[in-house]
């Protein structure tokens, strides 16, 4: 949960929109995207890397698919040994994955 709250806080200054919910509090909302993902692994070494692999995709509000999955593969360095440049490297991965995710939407809203 923690996740997808940072990606929709992402998304949400990336689109200039305040109408970017992560699950579960968009359940009973009316939805112009959807956007489905499978984070297979998000983990690093200290010292070493930090490893994000999502899959994804981009629905309507009718669950139809707007664009094909894709899959994102992001590697940041840990820049260091302590847990808090894990914690950023982290935080870089995601706001990566995140620039990603929001040309995407763009792209397929024609903004």
């Amino acid at each position: 949960e923690d996740i997808g709250r940072v990606i929709a806080d992402n998304l949400t200054y990336l689109l200039s929109t305040d109408k970017v919910l992560s699950y579960p509090s968009m359940e009973a909302m009316k939805l112009d995207y959807d956007v489905k993902l499978d984070i297979s692994r998000f983990e690093g070494t200290l010292g070493g890397e930090m490893d994000l692999m999502v899959r994804w995709g981009i629905f309507d509000g009718a669950g139809n698919s707007l664009n094909d999955v894709k899959a994102s593969h992001i590697v940041e360095p840990t820049n260091g040994g302590g847990y808090d440049v894990m914690v950023a490297a982290q935080s870089r991965a995601l706001a990566h994955f995140s620039r990603e995710l929001a040309d995407a939407i763009l792209e397929v809203s024609g903004r």
